[in-house]
């Protein structure tokens, strides 16, 4: 986290994180207290709220598709994949991670693929551009499965959205606070006002 993050972005004033081992470490536990970060958890059970466990599946997904029957090349792909995931625009936000962490848009392979093929073309063409071609393509492949992704992601979730209840005030509800295995005996009453 130090030499990964708070040394190539800079020290943050808070962490939001799930409640995995290596975040509720006592070592990461005095790194945040050295370095005055305030450190929150998301609820347990609750997968909406942790975005890096859905990211992690994204990533899944076109990790597989990228490599296909090719186990070994796995690492090779990483970066493309990154990269895709980096600057594909997010639908909640209207941006990129990549411009809201560097405050520009990066140039992707993508926009330069023209150049590339224009340069294959030429008579003074040089060989080392083909690997260039193939992460051109690489690329490409890794956006294309993002967006698509992120679309079946998106089906999902308005297939199971469900319209926000409207509460008068002094209505009565009973709101659970506990995952679904417990006993509805553990729901909070809540009035409403």
């Amino acid at each position: 986290m130090v030499n990964e993050v708070f040394l190539r972005y800079g020290v943050t004033r808070r962490i939001i994180s799930d409640n995995g081992t290596q975040f509720i470490s006592s070592v990461m536990q005095k790194i945040c207290y050295c370095l005055d970060i305030q450190q929150r958890f998301t609820p347990v059970y609750h997968p909406s709220a942790n975005m890096v466990e859905r990211k992690n599946r994204d990533l899944k997904t076109q990790l597989s598709i990228l490599v296909g029957q090719n186990h070994q090349n796995w690492p090779e792909k990483l970066p493309s994949i990154r990269f895709a995931l980096n600057t594909a625009r997010c639908q909640s936000t209207g941006y990129s991670a990549a411009y809201l962490t560097f405050g520009r848009e990066p140039r992707t392979p993508y926009e330069i693929v023209h150049d590339f093929r224009t340069i294959a073309r030429n008579e003074n063409f040089i060989p080392e551009v083909t690997p260039l071609l193939k992460m051109v393509a690489t690329f490409q492949e890794a956006r294309d499965t993002e967006v698509k992704e992120q679309d079946r992601q998106k089906a999902i979730q308005d297939r199971r959205r469900q319209p926000r209840p409207t509460f008068e005030p002094g209505d009565k509800d009973k709101a659970k606070l506990l995952p679904d295995e417990l006993p509805s005996s553990l729901l909070e009453e809540t009035v409403h006002t």
